[in-house]
């Protein structure tokens, strides 16, 4: 029978000595945490912003970077590593204009700051003029100088408040129209004027020229694949008149009477541009420019809300 081996206690000095060697580390690396934080080199020098976006041909950026600095409200000289880099995020997407944030620390004394902007790809008929980017995003009130995008007109302002949803599924189906008609070659979206929809008749497109395709509620796709068909047998969209592309099997080709340039009434040598006159009613209604009308979140229809897509 093996002996029993029992181990010796370790003796009292040995452990205090242990536990006493865990003071001086524990103290150098609070002495070097609090030199970091006030070390000037490792505070906030300055905040830089990146901006994403991808506009198109002839279009800028609408944001500042004076605006996002200010509303990032990053205080010069606090130690980097206490930035609230949450708090700078939610107040850059404060701004109308701001689609997409986030925020970064880059050592040793700078703030990253990165955006991306709506882009306006049409104007939302709801009370006024109101901006919408390519994801249904309807973001901001329209301003009187940058109005040059088709205007999606006949929602109905009670029922948009009552059916926010089918107001969505609406922005959404005139996008996919104004995509698939600018992906078949036959119009660029700058040649489009208007997008109406009408409840029983469906998706109308109106040209600059008073054109009117008529869609109804039909794939959007096989209707632009027909009017390339009629393009190649001779049909000129250059022409004023109606094209009725709902029927499954043929397409309805009606000529319109020529529209007035100018609205009765209006003074001599006045003009209007192209997009102030509303080709449904025949040229004689300008569309109301969104005059005084009240900014901020307040303002945007429910239609659909400000996507605020913070990383």
């Amino acid at each position: 029978m093996a002996p029993c081996v029992f181990p010796r206690p370790a003796s009292p000095w040995r452990r205090h000595l242990r536990r006493g060697l865990w003071i001086p580390v524990l103290a150098g690396l609070a002495w070097s945490l609090a030199a970091i934080a006030r070390d000037v080199r490792f505070g906030v020098q300055q905040v830089v912003v990146e901006n994403a976006t991808v506009w198109p041909p002839g279009r800028t950026t609408q944001v500042g970077e004076g605006e996002i600095r200010h509303l990032a409200d990053v205080r010069m000289g606090q130690p980097l590593w206490k930035v609230d880099l949450g708090r700078v995020v939610s107040g850059v997407a404060r701004h109308p204009w701001v689609d997409e944030v986030q925020a970064a620390r880059r050592w040793p004394s700078t703030v990253v700051v990165r955006i991306t902007e709506h882009v306006p790809v049409l104007l939302l008929q709801h009370e006024g003029l109101f901006y919408v980017d390519r994801e249904g995003v309807v973001f901001k009130r329209a301003r009187g100088t940058d109005l040059d995008h088709p205007v999606l007109s006949g929602l109905d302002p009670e029922g948009v408040s009552r059916h926010p949803e089918y107001a969505r599924r609406v922005i959404a189906s005139s996008l996919a129209l104004l995509a698939a008609v600018e992906d078949s070659g036959e119009f660029g979206t700058r040649e489009v004027s208007e997008i109406h929809v009408h409840a029983q008749d469906g998706f109308s497109l109106i040209l600059r020229n008073g054109t009117e395709l008529a869609f109804g509620f039909a794939d959007p796709l096989a209707r632009t694949d027909r009017l390339a068909r009629l393009r190649a047998a001779g049909f000129d969209p250059t022409v004023r008149q109606r094209v009725d592309l709902a029927p499954d099997e043929v397409a309805v080709v009606v000529p319109l009477p020529l529209a007035p340039l100018v609205p009765p009434g209006l003074p001599e040598g006045v003009s209007l541009p192209d997009r102030a006159i509303s080709p449904l009613s025949g040229g004689r209604q300008p569309a109301t420019p969104p005059t005084q009308a009240p900014e901020g979140p307040g303002a945007v229809p429910k239609v659909a809300t400000t996507r605020r897509t913070v990383r």
